[in-house]
């Protein structure tokens, strides 16, 4: 996962300028980096441009050293909550432990403050809780938010009273916002968009309006509510308040969360355990030295395995597996260690 996160994040700073995580010629730029909208210049914090700077001059993973716990870990922990299974081997079986760890080796890339790591954590365990298991009956938003826990008092306590002033209609909004701070930290942040979307839990615009008026971190804010309540109220309802052609790569958007939750989300909590089992050992066996070859190898092993044990072979497997021979003829011993696995004869 460390991998595949750095080798994003340098991508995505190639596209503000710093192209020294994607100077090599053989590196296989993801396909939204050829999208030139992606290369317009955004105002990112300070913490994660430095972080990612660092970052993108090292072969090996390098945590982040200072000791921020700005938002800009939390704004971007949602993701993990929608692909659960993103690497199994990560999950073992336990999703939530899978979410947590996903969350905060995120977070640790570009913030060293725990605190910062926690509101990543609760946010994406929130996304997790919502859209994987979909609570049934008559639950309101804020029952549902108020059993998350990251294991940080300091994010917990902040949480637990974003939701109380939720439910209590003698406050205003903007005396409960400041009350909760300005946004510019991460657990105040994540507190300010819970506050907003569990007050508004059935009105999109509202909650998103509330949460981007105030004097503090606003953007950050109504974003991480965005995340809350559109996992919470469906992209149907999230039409109805705003008409989201309107927004900006929202074609992107769409397509990049429609993967991560059908393709390692919702169709493997699907199958059957021992299924899961079998996905869960075989791919962990498959363990291919990093290249980038070798990653795509990877990829393409697990991916057609997995539609293979599913029983949903496409075309596009079928290409897959034509790929996954070229490949392996330059990589033989890979291919020897592959097909004699004890797992794939037991299987």
């Amino acid at each position: 996962l460390n991998d595949y996160l750095k080798t994003a994040y340098c991508e995505w700073l190639g596209t503000q300028g710093d192209t020294r995580g994607v100077e090599d010629e053989l590196h296989p730029k993801m396909w939204i980096f050829s999208d030139s909208r992606m290369h317009a210049l955004r105002a990112p914090g300070n913490t994660c441009l430095s972080a990612l700077r660092s970052l993108a001059g090292e072969h090996a993973i390098k945590f982040a050293e200072n000791n921020s716990k700005g938002c800009g870990t939390v704004m971007r922990a949602a993701p993990f909550g929608l692909s659960v299974h993103y690497d199994p081997v990560y999950s073992k079986g336990d999703d939530a432990n899978a979410v947590y760890k996903m969350a905060k080796c995120d977070a640790m890339l570009t913030h060293g403050h725990p605190t910062a790591h926690a509101a990543s954590v609760a946010l994406a365990l929130m996304i997790y809780e919502m859209v994987q298991h979909r609570p049934t009956g008559q639950k309101s938003l804020g029952e549902v938010l108020s059993k998350i826990s990251c294991n940080s008092s300091e994010v917990d306590v902040l949480l637990k009273k974003a939701i109380s002033l939720a439910q209590d209609n003698s406050v205003s909004d903007l005396d409960a916002i400041h009350t909760l701070g300005e946004g510019w930290i991460a657990e105040e942040a994540l507190a300010i968009a819970v506050f907003c979307a569990v007050r508004y839990q059935n009105d999109f615009a509202k909650a998103i309006c509330t949460a981007v008026n105030h004097n503090g971190d606003s953007d950050s804010t109504g974003a991480i509510c965005g995340n809350i309540l559109g996992a919470w109220l469906g992209k149907e309802r999230v039409e109805n308040a705003f008409n989201i052609n309107n927004l900006e790569l929202s074609d992107v958007i769409i397509k990049i969360g429609t993967a991560g939750f059908i393709q390692y989300g919702k169709k493997y909590r699907n199958l059957s355990a021992s299924t899961q089992s079998k996905w869960v050992r075989i791919t962990s066996k498959i363990q291919i030295p990093f290249s980038t070859s070798k990653k795509l190898l990877r990829f393409i092993c697990t991916s057609t395995l997995y539609n293979i044990i599913t029983k949903r072979l496409t075309m596009f497997d079928i290409a897959n597996l034509f790929s996954f021979v070229i490949i392996l003829l330059r990589y033989h011993k890979t291919l020897f260690y592959f097909i004699s696995s004890t797992e794939i004869r037991k299987f």
